[in-house]
């Protein structure tokens, strides 16, 4: 069952193939990116990007919160909440930071307050965290953004936008770039809240049984693959396919599949696919970072004193600087045992990033006639990224 749950995780997770080279790669280089052009020339600047202002529908605050069962309410004691993982606990990074999370809040709140630890499944469908926290059926969840793209695709612009914000402009849009209230703004208007509460940096880009050289090479490639890349790669000529991970690496050895994205290389080694795939492809510009929250009811979050409030918070950013700090940690280790049996980790073809570049484009454009909510979020990230990116290259050695 944890095979399953991971593997459904991690597809949502992570979307899309190919990548970079062992070295450590840099970001894409400026002309290939898909977000903001990066320059002081505000002539060259292209907004087409950017939905327009008519597109924008200005958010009206909740006032009235849905009649549900009650929350776990703050008597001005201690908390006792269950809460429920989207990640099993012994999933590489993903199902370390809840727990970590669960001994961080005991510790903090003095043994008053206790967050126990469930796996998913237990106390509701991984698949159904969302309306179990909001119906009041589970106290709070520990899950991704990114994994209720499918319902609310603005959701997927929190660390799983393609050529998207590294885990540094991540974290300068959301605390100090307007990121928090967009995404305040999504949860709300749901009756939840969301505390960011771990962060992770960029996945791969994916697993190949064919060397990828050129766009060209996309047509007819049989990829596993969800979310926003799905779109990018079909406009490539690639035919995307649906396949929870713990299916992909017999999929791959069969010939069902020439290629599928899945993680990080420290995850990935899970479902080893190092066995049945030659490539192994950077950056993973389908995903630059991955942010993690805690979820609960917005009422439920309103109804805490402010010790309590200010405890998840130190809580949850402490659990954002050690997500990250392992999650870059770890990955060479990984990559040398893949390596190890037999795979080319390689980087893709320039001309390649930029054709995945433009098909974001055209996608994100797509998804922002069709969902409002989706084209404020991102306008917000955009003319963030746009006016990070002249600070951060100024900056680059």
């Amino acid at each position: 069952m944890q095979k399953l749950i991971v593997g459904i995780v991690i597809g949502a997770v992570v979307g899309i193939l190919f990548g970079a080279s062992v070295v450590a790669p840099r970001l894409i280089p400026n002309e290939l990116e898909a977000g903001p052009q990066r320059t002081l020339d505000s002539e060259t600047v292209d907004d087409t990007v950017i939905p327009p202002e008519g597109n924008i529908v200005e958010t009206v605050p909740v006032t009235e919160l849905s009649n549900t069962a009650a929350p776990s309410g703050d008597d001005g004691g201690g908390l006792n909440w269950e809460l429920a993982s989207a990640f099993p606990s012994d999933m590489p990074l993903f199902g370390d930071l809840p727990r970590r999370l669960e001994k961080q809040i005991e510790t903090l709140s003095g043994g008053a307050s206790t967050v126990r630890f469930h796996e998913p499944d237990t106390l509701a469908p991984a698949s159904e965290l969302m309306e179990a926290v909001r119906s009041g059926a589970v106290d709070v969840a520990y899950t991704a953004p990114v994994l209720s793209v499918d319902q609310i695709p603005a959701l997927g612009l929190f660390g799983g936008a393609p050529f998207g914000p590294t885990p540094t402009e991540l974290l300068a849009w959301l605390y100090a770039g307007g990121g928090m209230e967009e995404l305040n703004s999504i949860y709300h208007n749901r009756d939840l809240h969301a505390l960011p509460c771990g962060l992770l940096g960029a996945a791969s880009a994916g697993w190949s049984n064919k060397k990828i050289t050129s766009p060209e090479d996309f047509a007819g490639l049989r990829m596993r693959i969800d979310g926003p890349g799905a779109a990018i790669v079909s406009k490539l000529g690639a035919e995307p396919v649906t396949m929870l991970p713990g299916r992909v690496a017999q999929a791959l050895k069969d010939g069902e599949i020439d290629a599928a994205e899945l993680s990080l290389p420290s995850v990935d080694l899970g479902f080893e696919l190092h066995r049945v795939a030659d490539y192994y492809y950077f950056p993973g510009w389908h995903h630059r970072s991955t942010l993690l929250v805690l979820m609960m009811r917005l009422e439920t979050w309103q109804s805490l004193t402010a010790n309590h409030q200010g405890y998840l918070e130190i809580a949850c950013g402490d659990n954002t600087r050690q997500g990250l700090a392992d999650g870059e940690a770890t990955q060479l280790d990984a990559l040398k045992r893949i390596t190890s049996a037999g795979v080319d980790v390689l980087r893709l073809p320039d001309n390649v990033l930029k054709s995945l570049a433009h098909a974001w484009r055209v996608t994100a454009q797509e998804y922002s006639r069709e969902d409002e909510e989706f084209a404020q979020t991102w306008r917000s990230l955009y003319t963030f990224q746009r006016d990070f990116g002249i600070w951060y290259d100024l900056n680059q050695l």
